[in-house]
């Protein structure tokens, strides 16, 4: 026996609901309507008392009511409808809006506010239920300090469990310890209810998303629940702007598997942060056994909350024997979302893409100490991003102490992030002299992209201007390390015919850039070619190409030419690239 049955025991079993005194007793063979016993013994209990439930399967045709500091208590909770487990098992002629509501002092026409209800070892079978809009419990109004601990809610029609806002507020500060959501036909765990502390609960198989989170839950905690077979794992949704008030979520120590589109999904506006830590997202992005669709692991869509993430793992797999593996995307940034720091010490392993940045985000930032994985389980590529999004890490370890220096903190050196730009070929400063590429020809200069980052445009800087340059015959552009071309921006023969700064907008940008190498590209055609702002290369004579490039082959060149032509082809030939002396400065922004 548990020690809440000793309690009631010692206690007389008074609240009992068999007591024939409660409209007759309750049945717990699940055959007459217990309804009205069970809700006399809850009315006739007083503030602190217990109405116990001893086990075994109890017919509903109404909503019970749990009155304002009444715990209502089973035996035990059981994930099995059986003679160890205390079950409410509304009838398929049920009426209400669930099988039990918790109400706010008005509407309940109770004596004291609503507050510190109980409902402790209990299962709630909604297998009769038909239809769409029963819920397993639903609070309505401002209901304070419910505790909730061994509740299970099974095939509900509607939402596991749902506040719901009238006249009187809101509900307020509850406490959930191993609670499931099995089988409902919306949300399991509807909660957008400040000042909660949720632990070890569970939603499983639930045609809405497991933990749905519309509006900011200010200052509630999510520690070790999870969430599987639902829609999404986790959204968190609606306007969560805070104005004067302190907000936030913070979910701990939360998994995921197998859900139909994401691990977790933000698409919350507004103020109120969100802060995740250790996270386990597994094979969501099932999409019906075909995956893709766009689905991710951990996906911030729209987004504009402030979003830290310390610790995630995406792993990928079949959700089914027959599925295809899934999620597409470890991490994924689209729709304009920003606010979004993914920090160190995790795995993204996805089918197709560990880290999506679609182009249209702002202030996506990723740490050090992520792994990427693309594939199976058991048959990926591997890459290690060691570097932050904002600076190159460039470190000095003492030979003697040991000690390691960032010598980016100490030096001072300007990086592109200290200005305008995302990245460039090298510190401006640097720019002494100027030269004219060849006419008609692709010249090439390398910038390397140290994380992933949301390209726009292409910057050069003309020293002197050109003249009689060509309509429709004058371009920069952007080329993969693969030779592959990017985007080309629009015909510059009316820009370059002016000295000064430009900034060339890529066609039909910005583009999402991984982690690598590319060339910005260099094509004039012109009776006298605009010179570009370089570095000097004077005094290397014939040897100067060569070291311009040392260390590199002609397919991973810093400054070439490749092929003549008037427009920027759609892929250029690597390996056919020619080093150049000619270290032209260039950005990217």
């Amino acid at each position: 026996m548990n020690n809440t049955a000793l309690e009631l025991a010692a206690m007389g079993g008074t609240y009992n609901v068999l007591n024939t005194a409660y409209a007759g007793g309750a049945d717990p063979t699940g055959v007459a309507d217990s309804t009205a016993a069970i809700n006399a013994a809850l009315t006739a209990a007083p503030l602190g008392g217990w109405v116990y439930l001893p086990p075994g399967v109890y017919k509903t045709t109404a909503p019970l009511y749990i009155p304002p500091q009444v715990t209502l208590t089973g035996y035990w909770h059981s994930s099995h409808i059986d003679s160890s487990a205390s079950c409410i098992q509304p009838a398929s002629g049920f009426t209400g809006a669930a099988v039990i509501l918790i109400v706010d002092q008005t509407t309940g026409g109770y004596d004291v506010a609503s507050n510190q209800q109980g409902l402790f070892f209990l299962t709630l079978d909604g297998t009769n239920l038909t239809g769409d809009t029963i819920d397993g419990i639903q609070a309505q109004g401002f209901v304070h300090g419910v505790i909730l601990q061994d509740v299970q809610i099974r095939n509900m029609p509607a939402h596991g469990l749902l506040p719901v806002a009238n006249s009187s507020g809101v509900p307020y500060s509850w406490r959930g310890t191993r609670l499931v959501a099995d089988t409902c036909g919306s949300h399991g765990f509807s909660v957008f209810i400040t000042d909660c502390t949720w632990i070890d609960c569970e939603s499983i198989n639930c045609t809405g998303n497991g933990f749905y989170l519309d509006q900011s839950p200010s200052n509630s905690h999510f520690l070790g629940c999870r969430a599987e077979y639902c829609l999404n794992g986790m959204a968190l949704t609606g306007a969560w702007a805070e104005t004067g008030t302190p907000g936030g979520v913070m979910v701990t120590d939360f998994s995921t598997d197998a859900n139909v589109q994401n691990g977790v999904l933000v698409t919350a506006t507004g103020s109120a942060p969100a802060s995740f830590s250790n996270l386990m997202l597994r094979r969501d992005g099932a999409n019906g056994g075909s995956a893709g669709g766009g689905y991710a692991g951990f996906h911030v869509s729209g987004s504009t909350i402030p979003v830290s993430v310390d610790g995630i793992t995406v792993y990928p797999g079949l959700a089914q024997s027959d599925y295809a593996n899934s999620p597409e995307y470890g991490f994924a940034a689209t729709s304009s979302a920003a606010n979004v720091s993914i920090n160190g010490g995790g795995v993204l392993h996805a089918a197709t893409t560990a880290w999506h940045d679609d182009g249209s985000n702002t202030g996506i930032y990723r740490g050090p100490n992520l792994i990427d994985r693309v594939g199976s389980t058991n048959s990926f590529t591997s890459s290690f991003n060691g570097l932050q999004s904002s600076y190159t890490d460039v470190t000095f370890t003492n030979p003697t102490t040991g000690a390691v220096t960032d010598l980016l903190s100490v030096s001072g050196l300007w990086q592109p992030q200290d200005t305008s730009y995302l990245a460039w070929t090298y510190d401006p400063m640097l720019a002494t002299t100027s030269g004219a590429p060849a006419n008609n020809t692709i010249t090439l200069a390398r910038v390397n992209v140290r994380a992933s980052l949301s390209c726009t445009n292409v910057s050069l800087w003309v020293a002197t201007a050109g003249s009689g340059l060509t309509s429709s015959e004058n371009y920069s552009g952007l080329y993969a390390s693969s030779g592959t071309l990017i985007a080309t921006t629009a015909d510059q023969s009316t820009n370059w015919a002016s000295a000064g700064l430009k900034t060339m907008a890529l066609s039909g940008g910005p583009y999402a850039l991984t982690a690598g190498y590319y060339w910005v590209a260099i094509l004039p055609n012109a009776s006298t070619v605009p010179a570009f702002t370089r570095a000097s290369a004077s005094g290397l004579a014939s040897s100067g190409a060569a070291f311009m490039n040392v260390g590199l082959t002609v397919s991973a060149a810093r400054w070439a030419t490749n092929t003549t032509g008037t427009t920027l082809p759609a892929t250029i030939t690597v390996g056919s690239n020619n080093f150049l002396n000619a270290p032209y400065w260039t950005a990217l922004s």
